[in-house]
């Protein structure tokens, strides 16, 4: 069958001298004739194993007489190829479609001697066959045998260098896949400052075509400040910490300024120089717009805060004074001080004109007390407060108003109550706003209570009534300044709506909660939980 006298071993040896093994375009069909032309075979190819099924083959190069064919697929199944795949080579000198019955390319191609060696990676892992089939029994298999052997090592690592570019060439595929649908700007550039990469948005984002764009600078038109501020962030950049962020703003094409958030990521080698930068930016535009609006905004409340806090502190001026003097003259007219009236309506009078003003006063006081807490005008001054002691006081001082509506007034405490650490005069402001609110409220003939408990994390005060209740939806109202409820059973109760706004405010600045339980015609309750820990002063 040999065509020459030359070893055959020599010609593949010079063969693949002559062709490196990175033409993988032209290797395989090259590798091919020069195994027909030593040995005239009539078949030879080379044959991939599918990574995916491992039970199928794919042509890489496939040769007839000499001549290129298309490549196809066949199923390991049942084949000499099979055996090949699990062994190292095999040799089949004559009647080898006898042997393999259920191959059918064998019967119709009338084959009649076969030899195949397995294609290993470097890592020994099965890649393909490189085998040869003729019509005629071959008379040299053990030249034929060892030619494919050293053939084999070569077509392997080029088929290993083949399967490697496909990989990564559907690796890029893929990130560029990804890259391309994001909504973010994305660009890369090398350590030099060259773009070699920007995906769709960007292009959209800056209104330049991408050609325009890869090989230009991606410094260019950056202030020197800008620049610099970029460097020193290149340089932060490392192997083992990558990643930066920074923002920067410019004029679009239409003459608007517009932010973006950029994180910068550096691409190191095996030594730790850095290769690549890639660069993902977001548009911000919107919430620096935003959070410039909101600057604005909280600049024009603080203002309004301003003037309000000093027309309320004039207002204090300007009303007390004289409700000061009315009370006092309602007082000394109402007590008959210089003489008994000759009409006793006028002590009537003198009566309703100072409970009035006492009530314009009240509502002055509690305008200034929210309008301090809110403004953040109240300091605390935390001591150990024994609010056993406050809460007695506090009942007493109400007592008088409920024995005008015959209310019958309690304080239950829970044993081993601990000391509360808070602002004494501001716990007693609360507990008295509590009670008033809650004596108000109750019917003639009900009970008001306050009721002490404390756990692990809090201290409870609990102003409880048997009043006309609070429906759960109007329970976020109550708590917020000037917030009333008003139907037919509540339109005679006067009151600002400031009292337990007021109690709110001051238990936060505790560090602690208000919480409410009500029902419609039964009676409310209002918790206050403090922290026990110190708070601050």
């Amino acid at each position: 069958m040999q065509k020459t006298t030359r070893p055959p071993v020599d010609q593949i040896l010079e063969f693949l001298a002559r062709h490196h093994s990175d033409d993988v375009d032209n290797f395989f069909g090259a590798l091919l004739a020069e195994i027909h032309g030593i040995f005239n075979v009539d078949y030879a190819f080379v044959g991939k194993l599918d990574s995916c099924s491992s039970s199928d083959v794919d042509t890489l190069a496939f040769i007839a007489h000499g001549h290129p064919q298309d490549n196809f697929r066949y199923s390991l199944k049942g084949t000499p190829c099979e055996d090949v795949l699990n062994g190292t080579t095999c040799c089949f000198t004559k009647d080898v479609a006898a042997k393999f019955p259920q191959d059918p390319h064998l019967i119709d191609m009338k084959i009649e001697s076969y030899i195949g060696t397995i294609l290993l990676s470097s890592s020994h892992v099965p890649l393909g066959v490189l085998s040869v089939m003729s019509k005629s029994p071959i008379s040299a298999p053990d030249d034929l045998r060892r030619v494919l052997e050293i053939a084999s090592m070569r077509a392997a690592s080029t088929l290993e260098l083949l399967l490697a570019d496909d990989e990564i060439r559907k690796t890029n595929a893929r990130y560029h896949a990804v890259v391309e649908d994001q909504m973010e700007l994305v660009s890369r550039y090398d350590s030099k400052g060259v773009r070699t990469f920007v995906n769709d948005a960007y292009c959209s984002f800056n209104n330049v075509r991408r050609e325009d764009l890869i090989g230009t600078s991606a410094y260019a038109g950056m202030s020197p400040e800008a620049l610099q501020n970029l460097m020193t962030l290149h340089d932060r950049l490392t192997p083992s910490s990558p990643l930066a962020h920074f923002e920067t703003s410019a004029k679009n094409a239409e003459g608007n300024t517009v932010w973006v958030q950029w994180s910068k990521r550096g691409l190191f080698d095996a030594d730790g120089n850095l290769l690549e930068i890639q660069a993902v930016g977001r548009d911000v535009t919107e919430q620096k717009l935003a959070e410039q609006q909101r600057k604005v905004a909280l600049i024009q409340a603080e203002r309004a805060n301003k003037v309000k806090s000093e027309f309320l502190a004039n207002m204090s001026h300007e009303l007390r004074t004289p409700l000061n003097s009315v009370i006092g003259f309602a007082e000394i007219l109402k007590d008959q001080t210089f003489g008994v009236h000759v009409t006793p309506r006028y002590t009537e009078y003198a009566g309703d004109i100072l409970n009035s003003a006492r009530h314009l006063l009240s509502v002055i006081n509690d305008i200034l007390d929210i309008s301090r807490v809110e403004s953040g005008e109240i300091d605390l001054h935390p001591e150990f407060v024994d609010v056993v002691s406050v809460c007695t006081g506090c009942l007493s001082m109400m007592r008088p108003q409920a024995d005008d509506k015959k209310l019958v007034l309690d304080l239950i405490r829970q044993p081993g109550l601990p000391e509360l650490r808070a602002d004494k005069r501001h716990l007693r402001q609360i507990v008295l706003n509590a009670l008033s609110n809650a004596i108000r409220f109750t019917p003639d003939g009900g009970a008001v209570t306050i009721t002490l408990g404390y756990d692990d994390a809090a201290f409870t005060i609990a102003v409880s009534d048997t009043g006309i209740g609070i429906a759960e939806e109007d329970f976020d109202l109550v708590l917020e300044p000037f917030g009333q409820v008003r139907h037919d059973s509540t339109v005679t109760h006067a009151g600002t709506g400031l009292g337990l706004a007021i109690c709110k405010r001051l238990v936060e600045l505790h560090g602690g909660s208000v919480s409410l339980q009500s029902k419609l015609d039964k009676g409310t309750t209002i918790i206050f939980s403090f922290p026990l820990e110190p708070v601050a002063g």
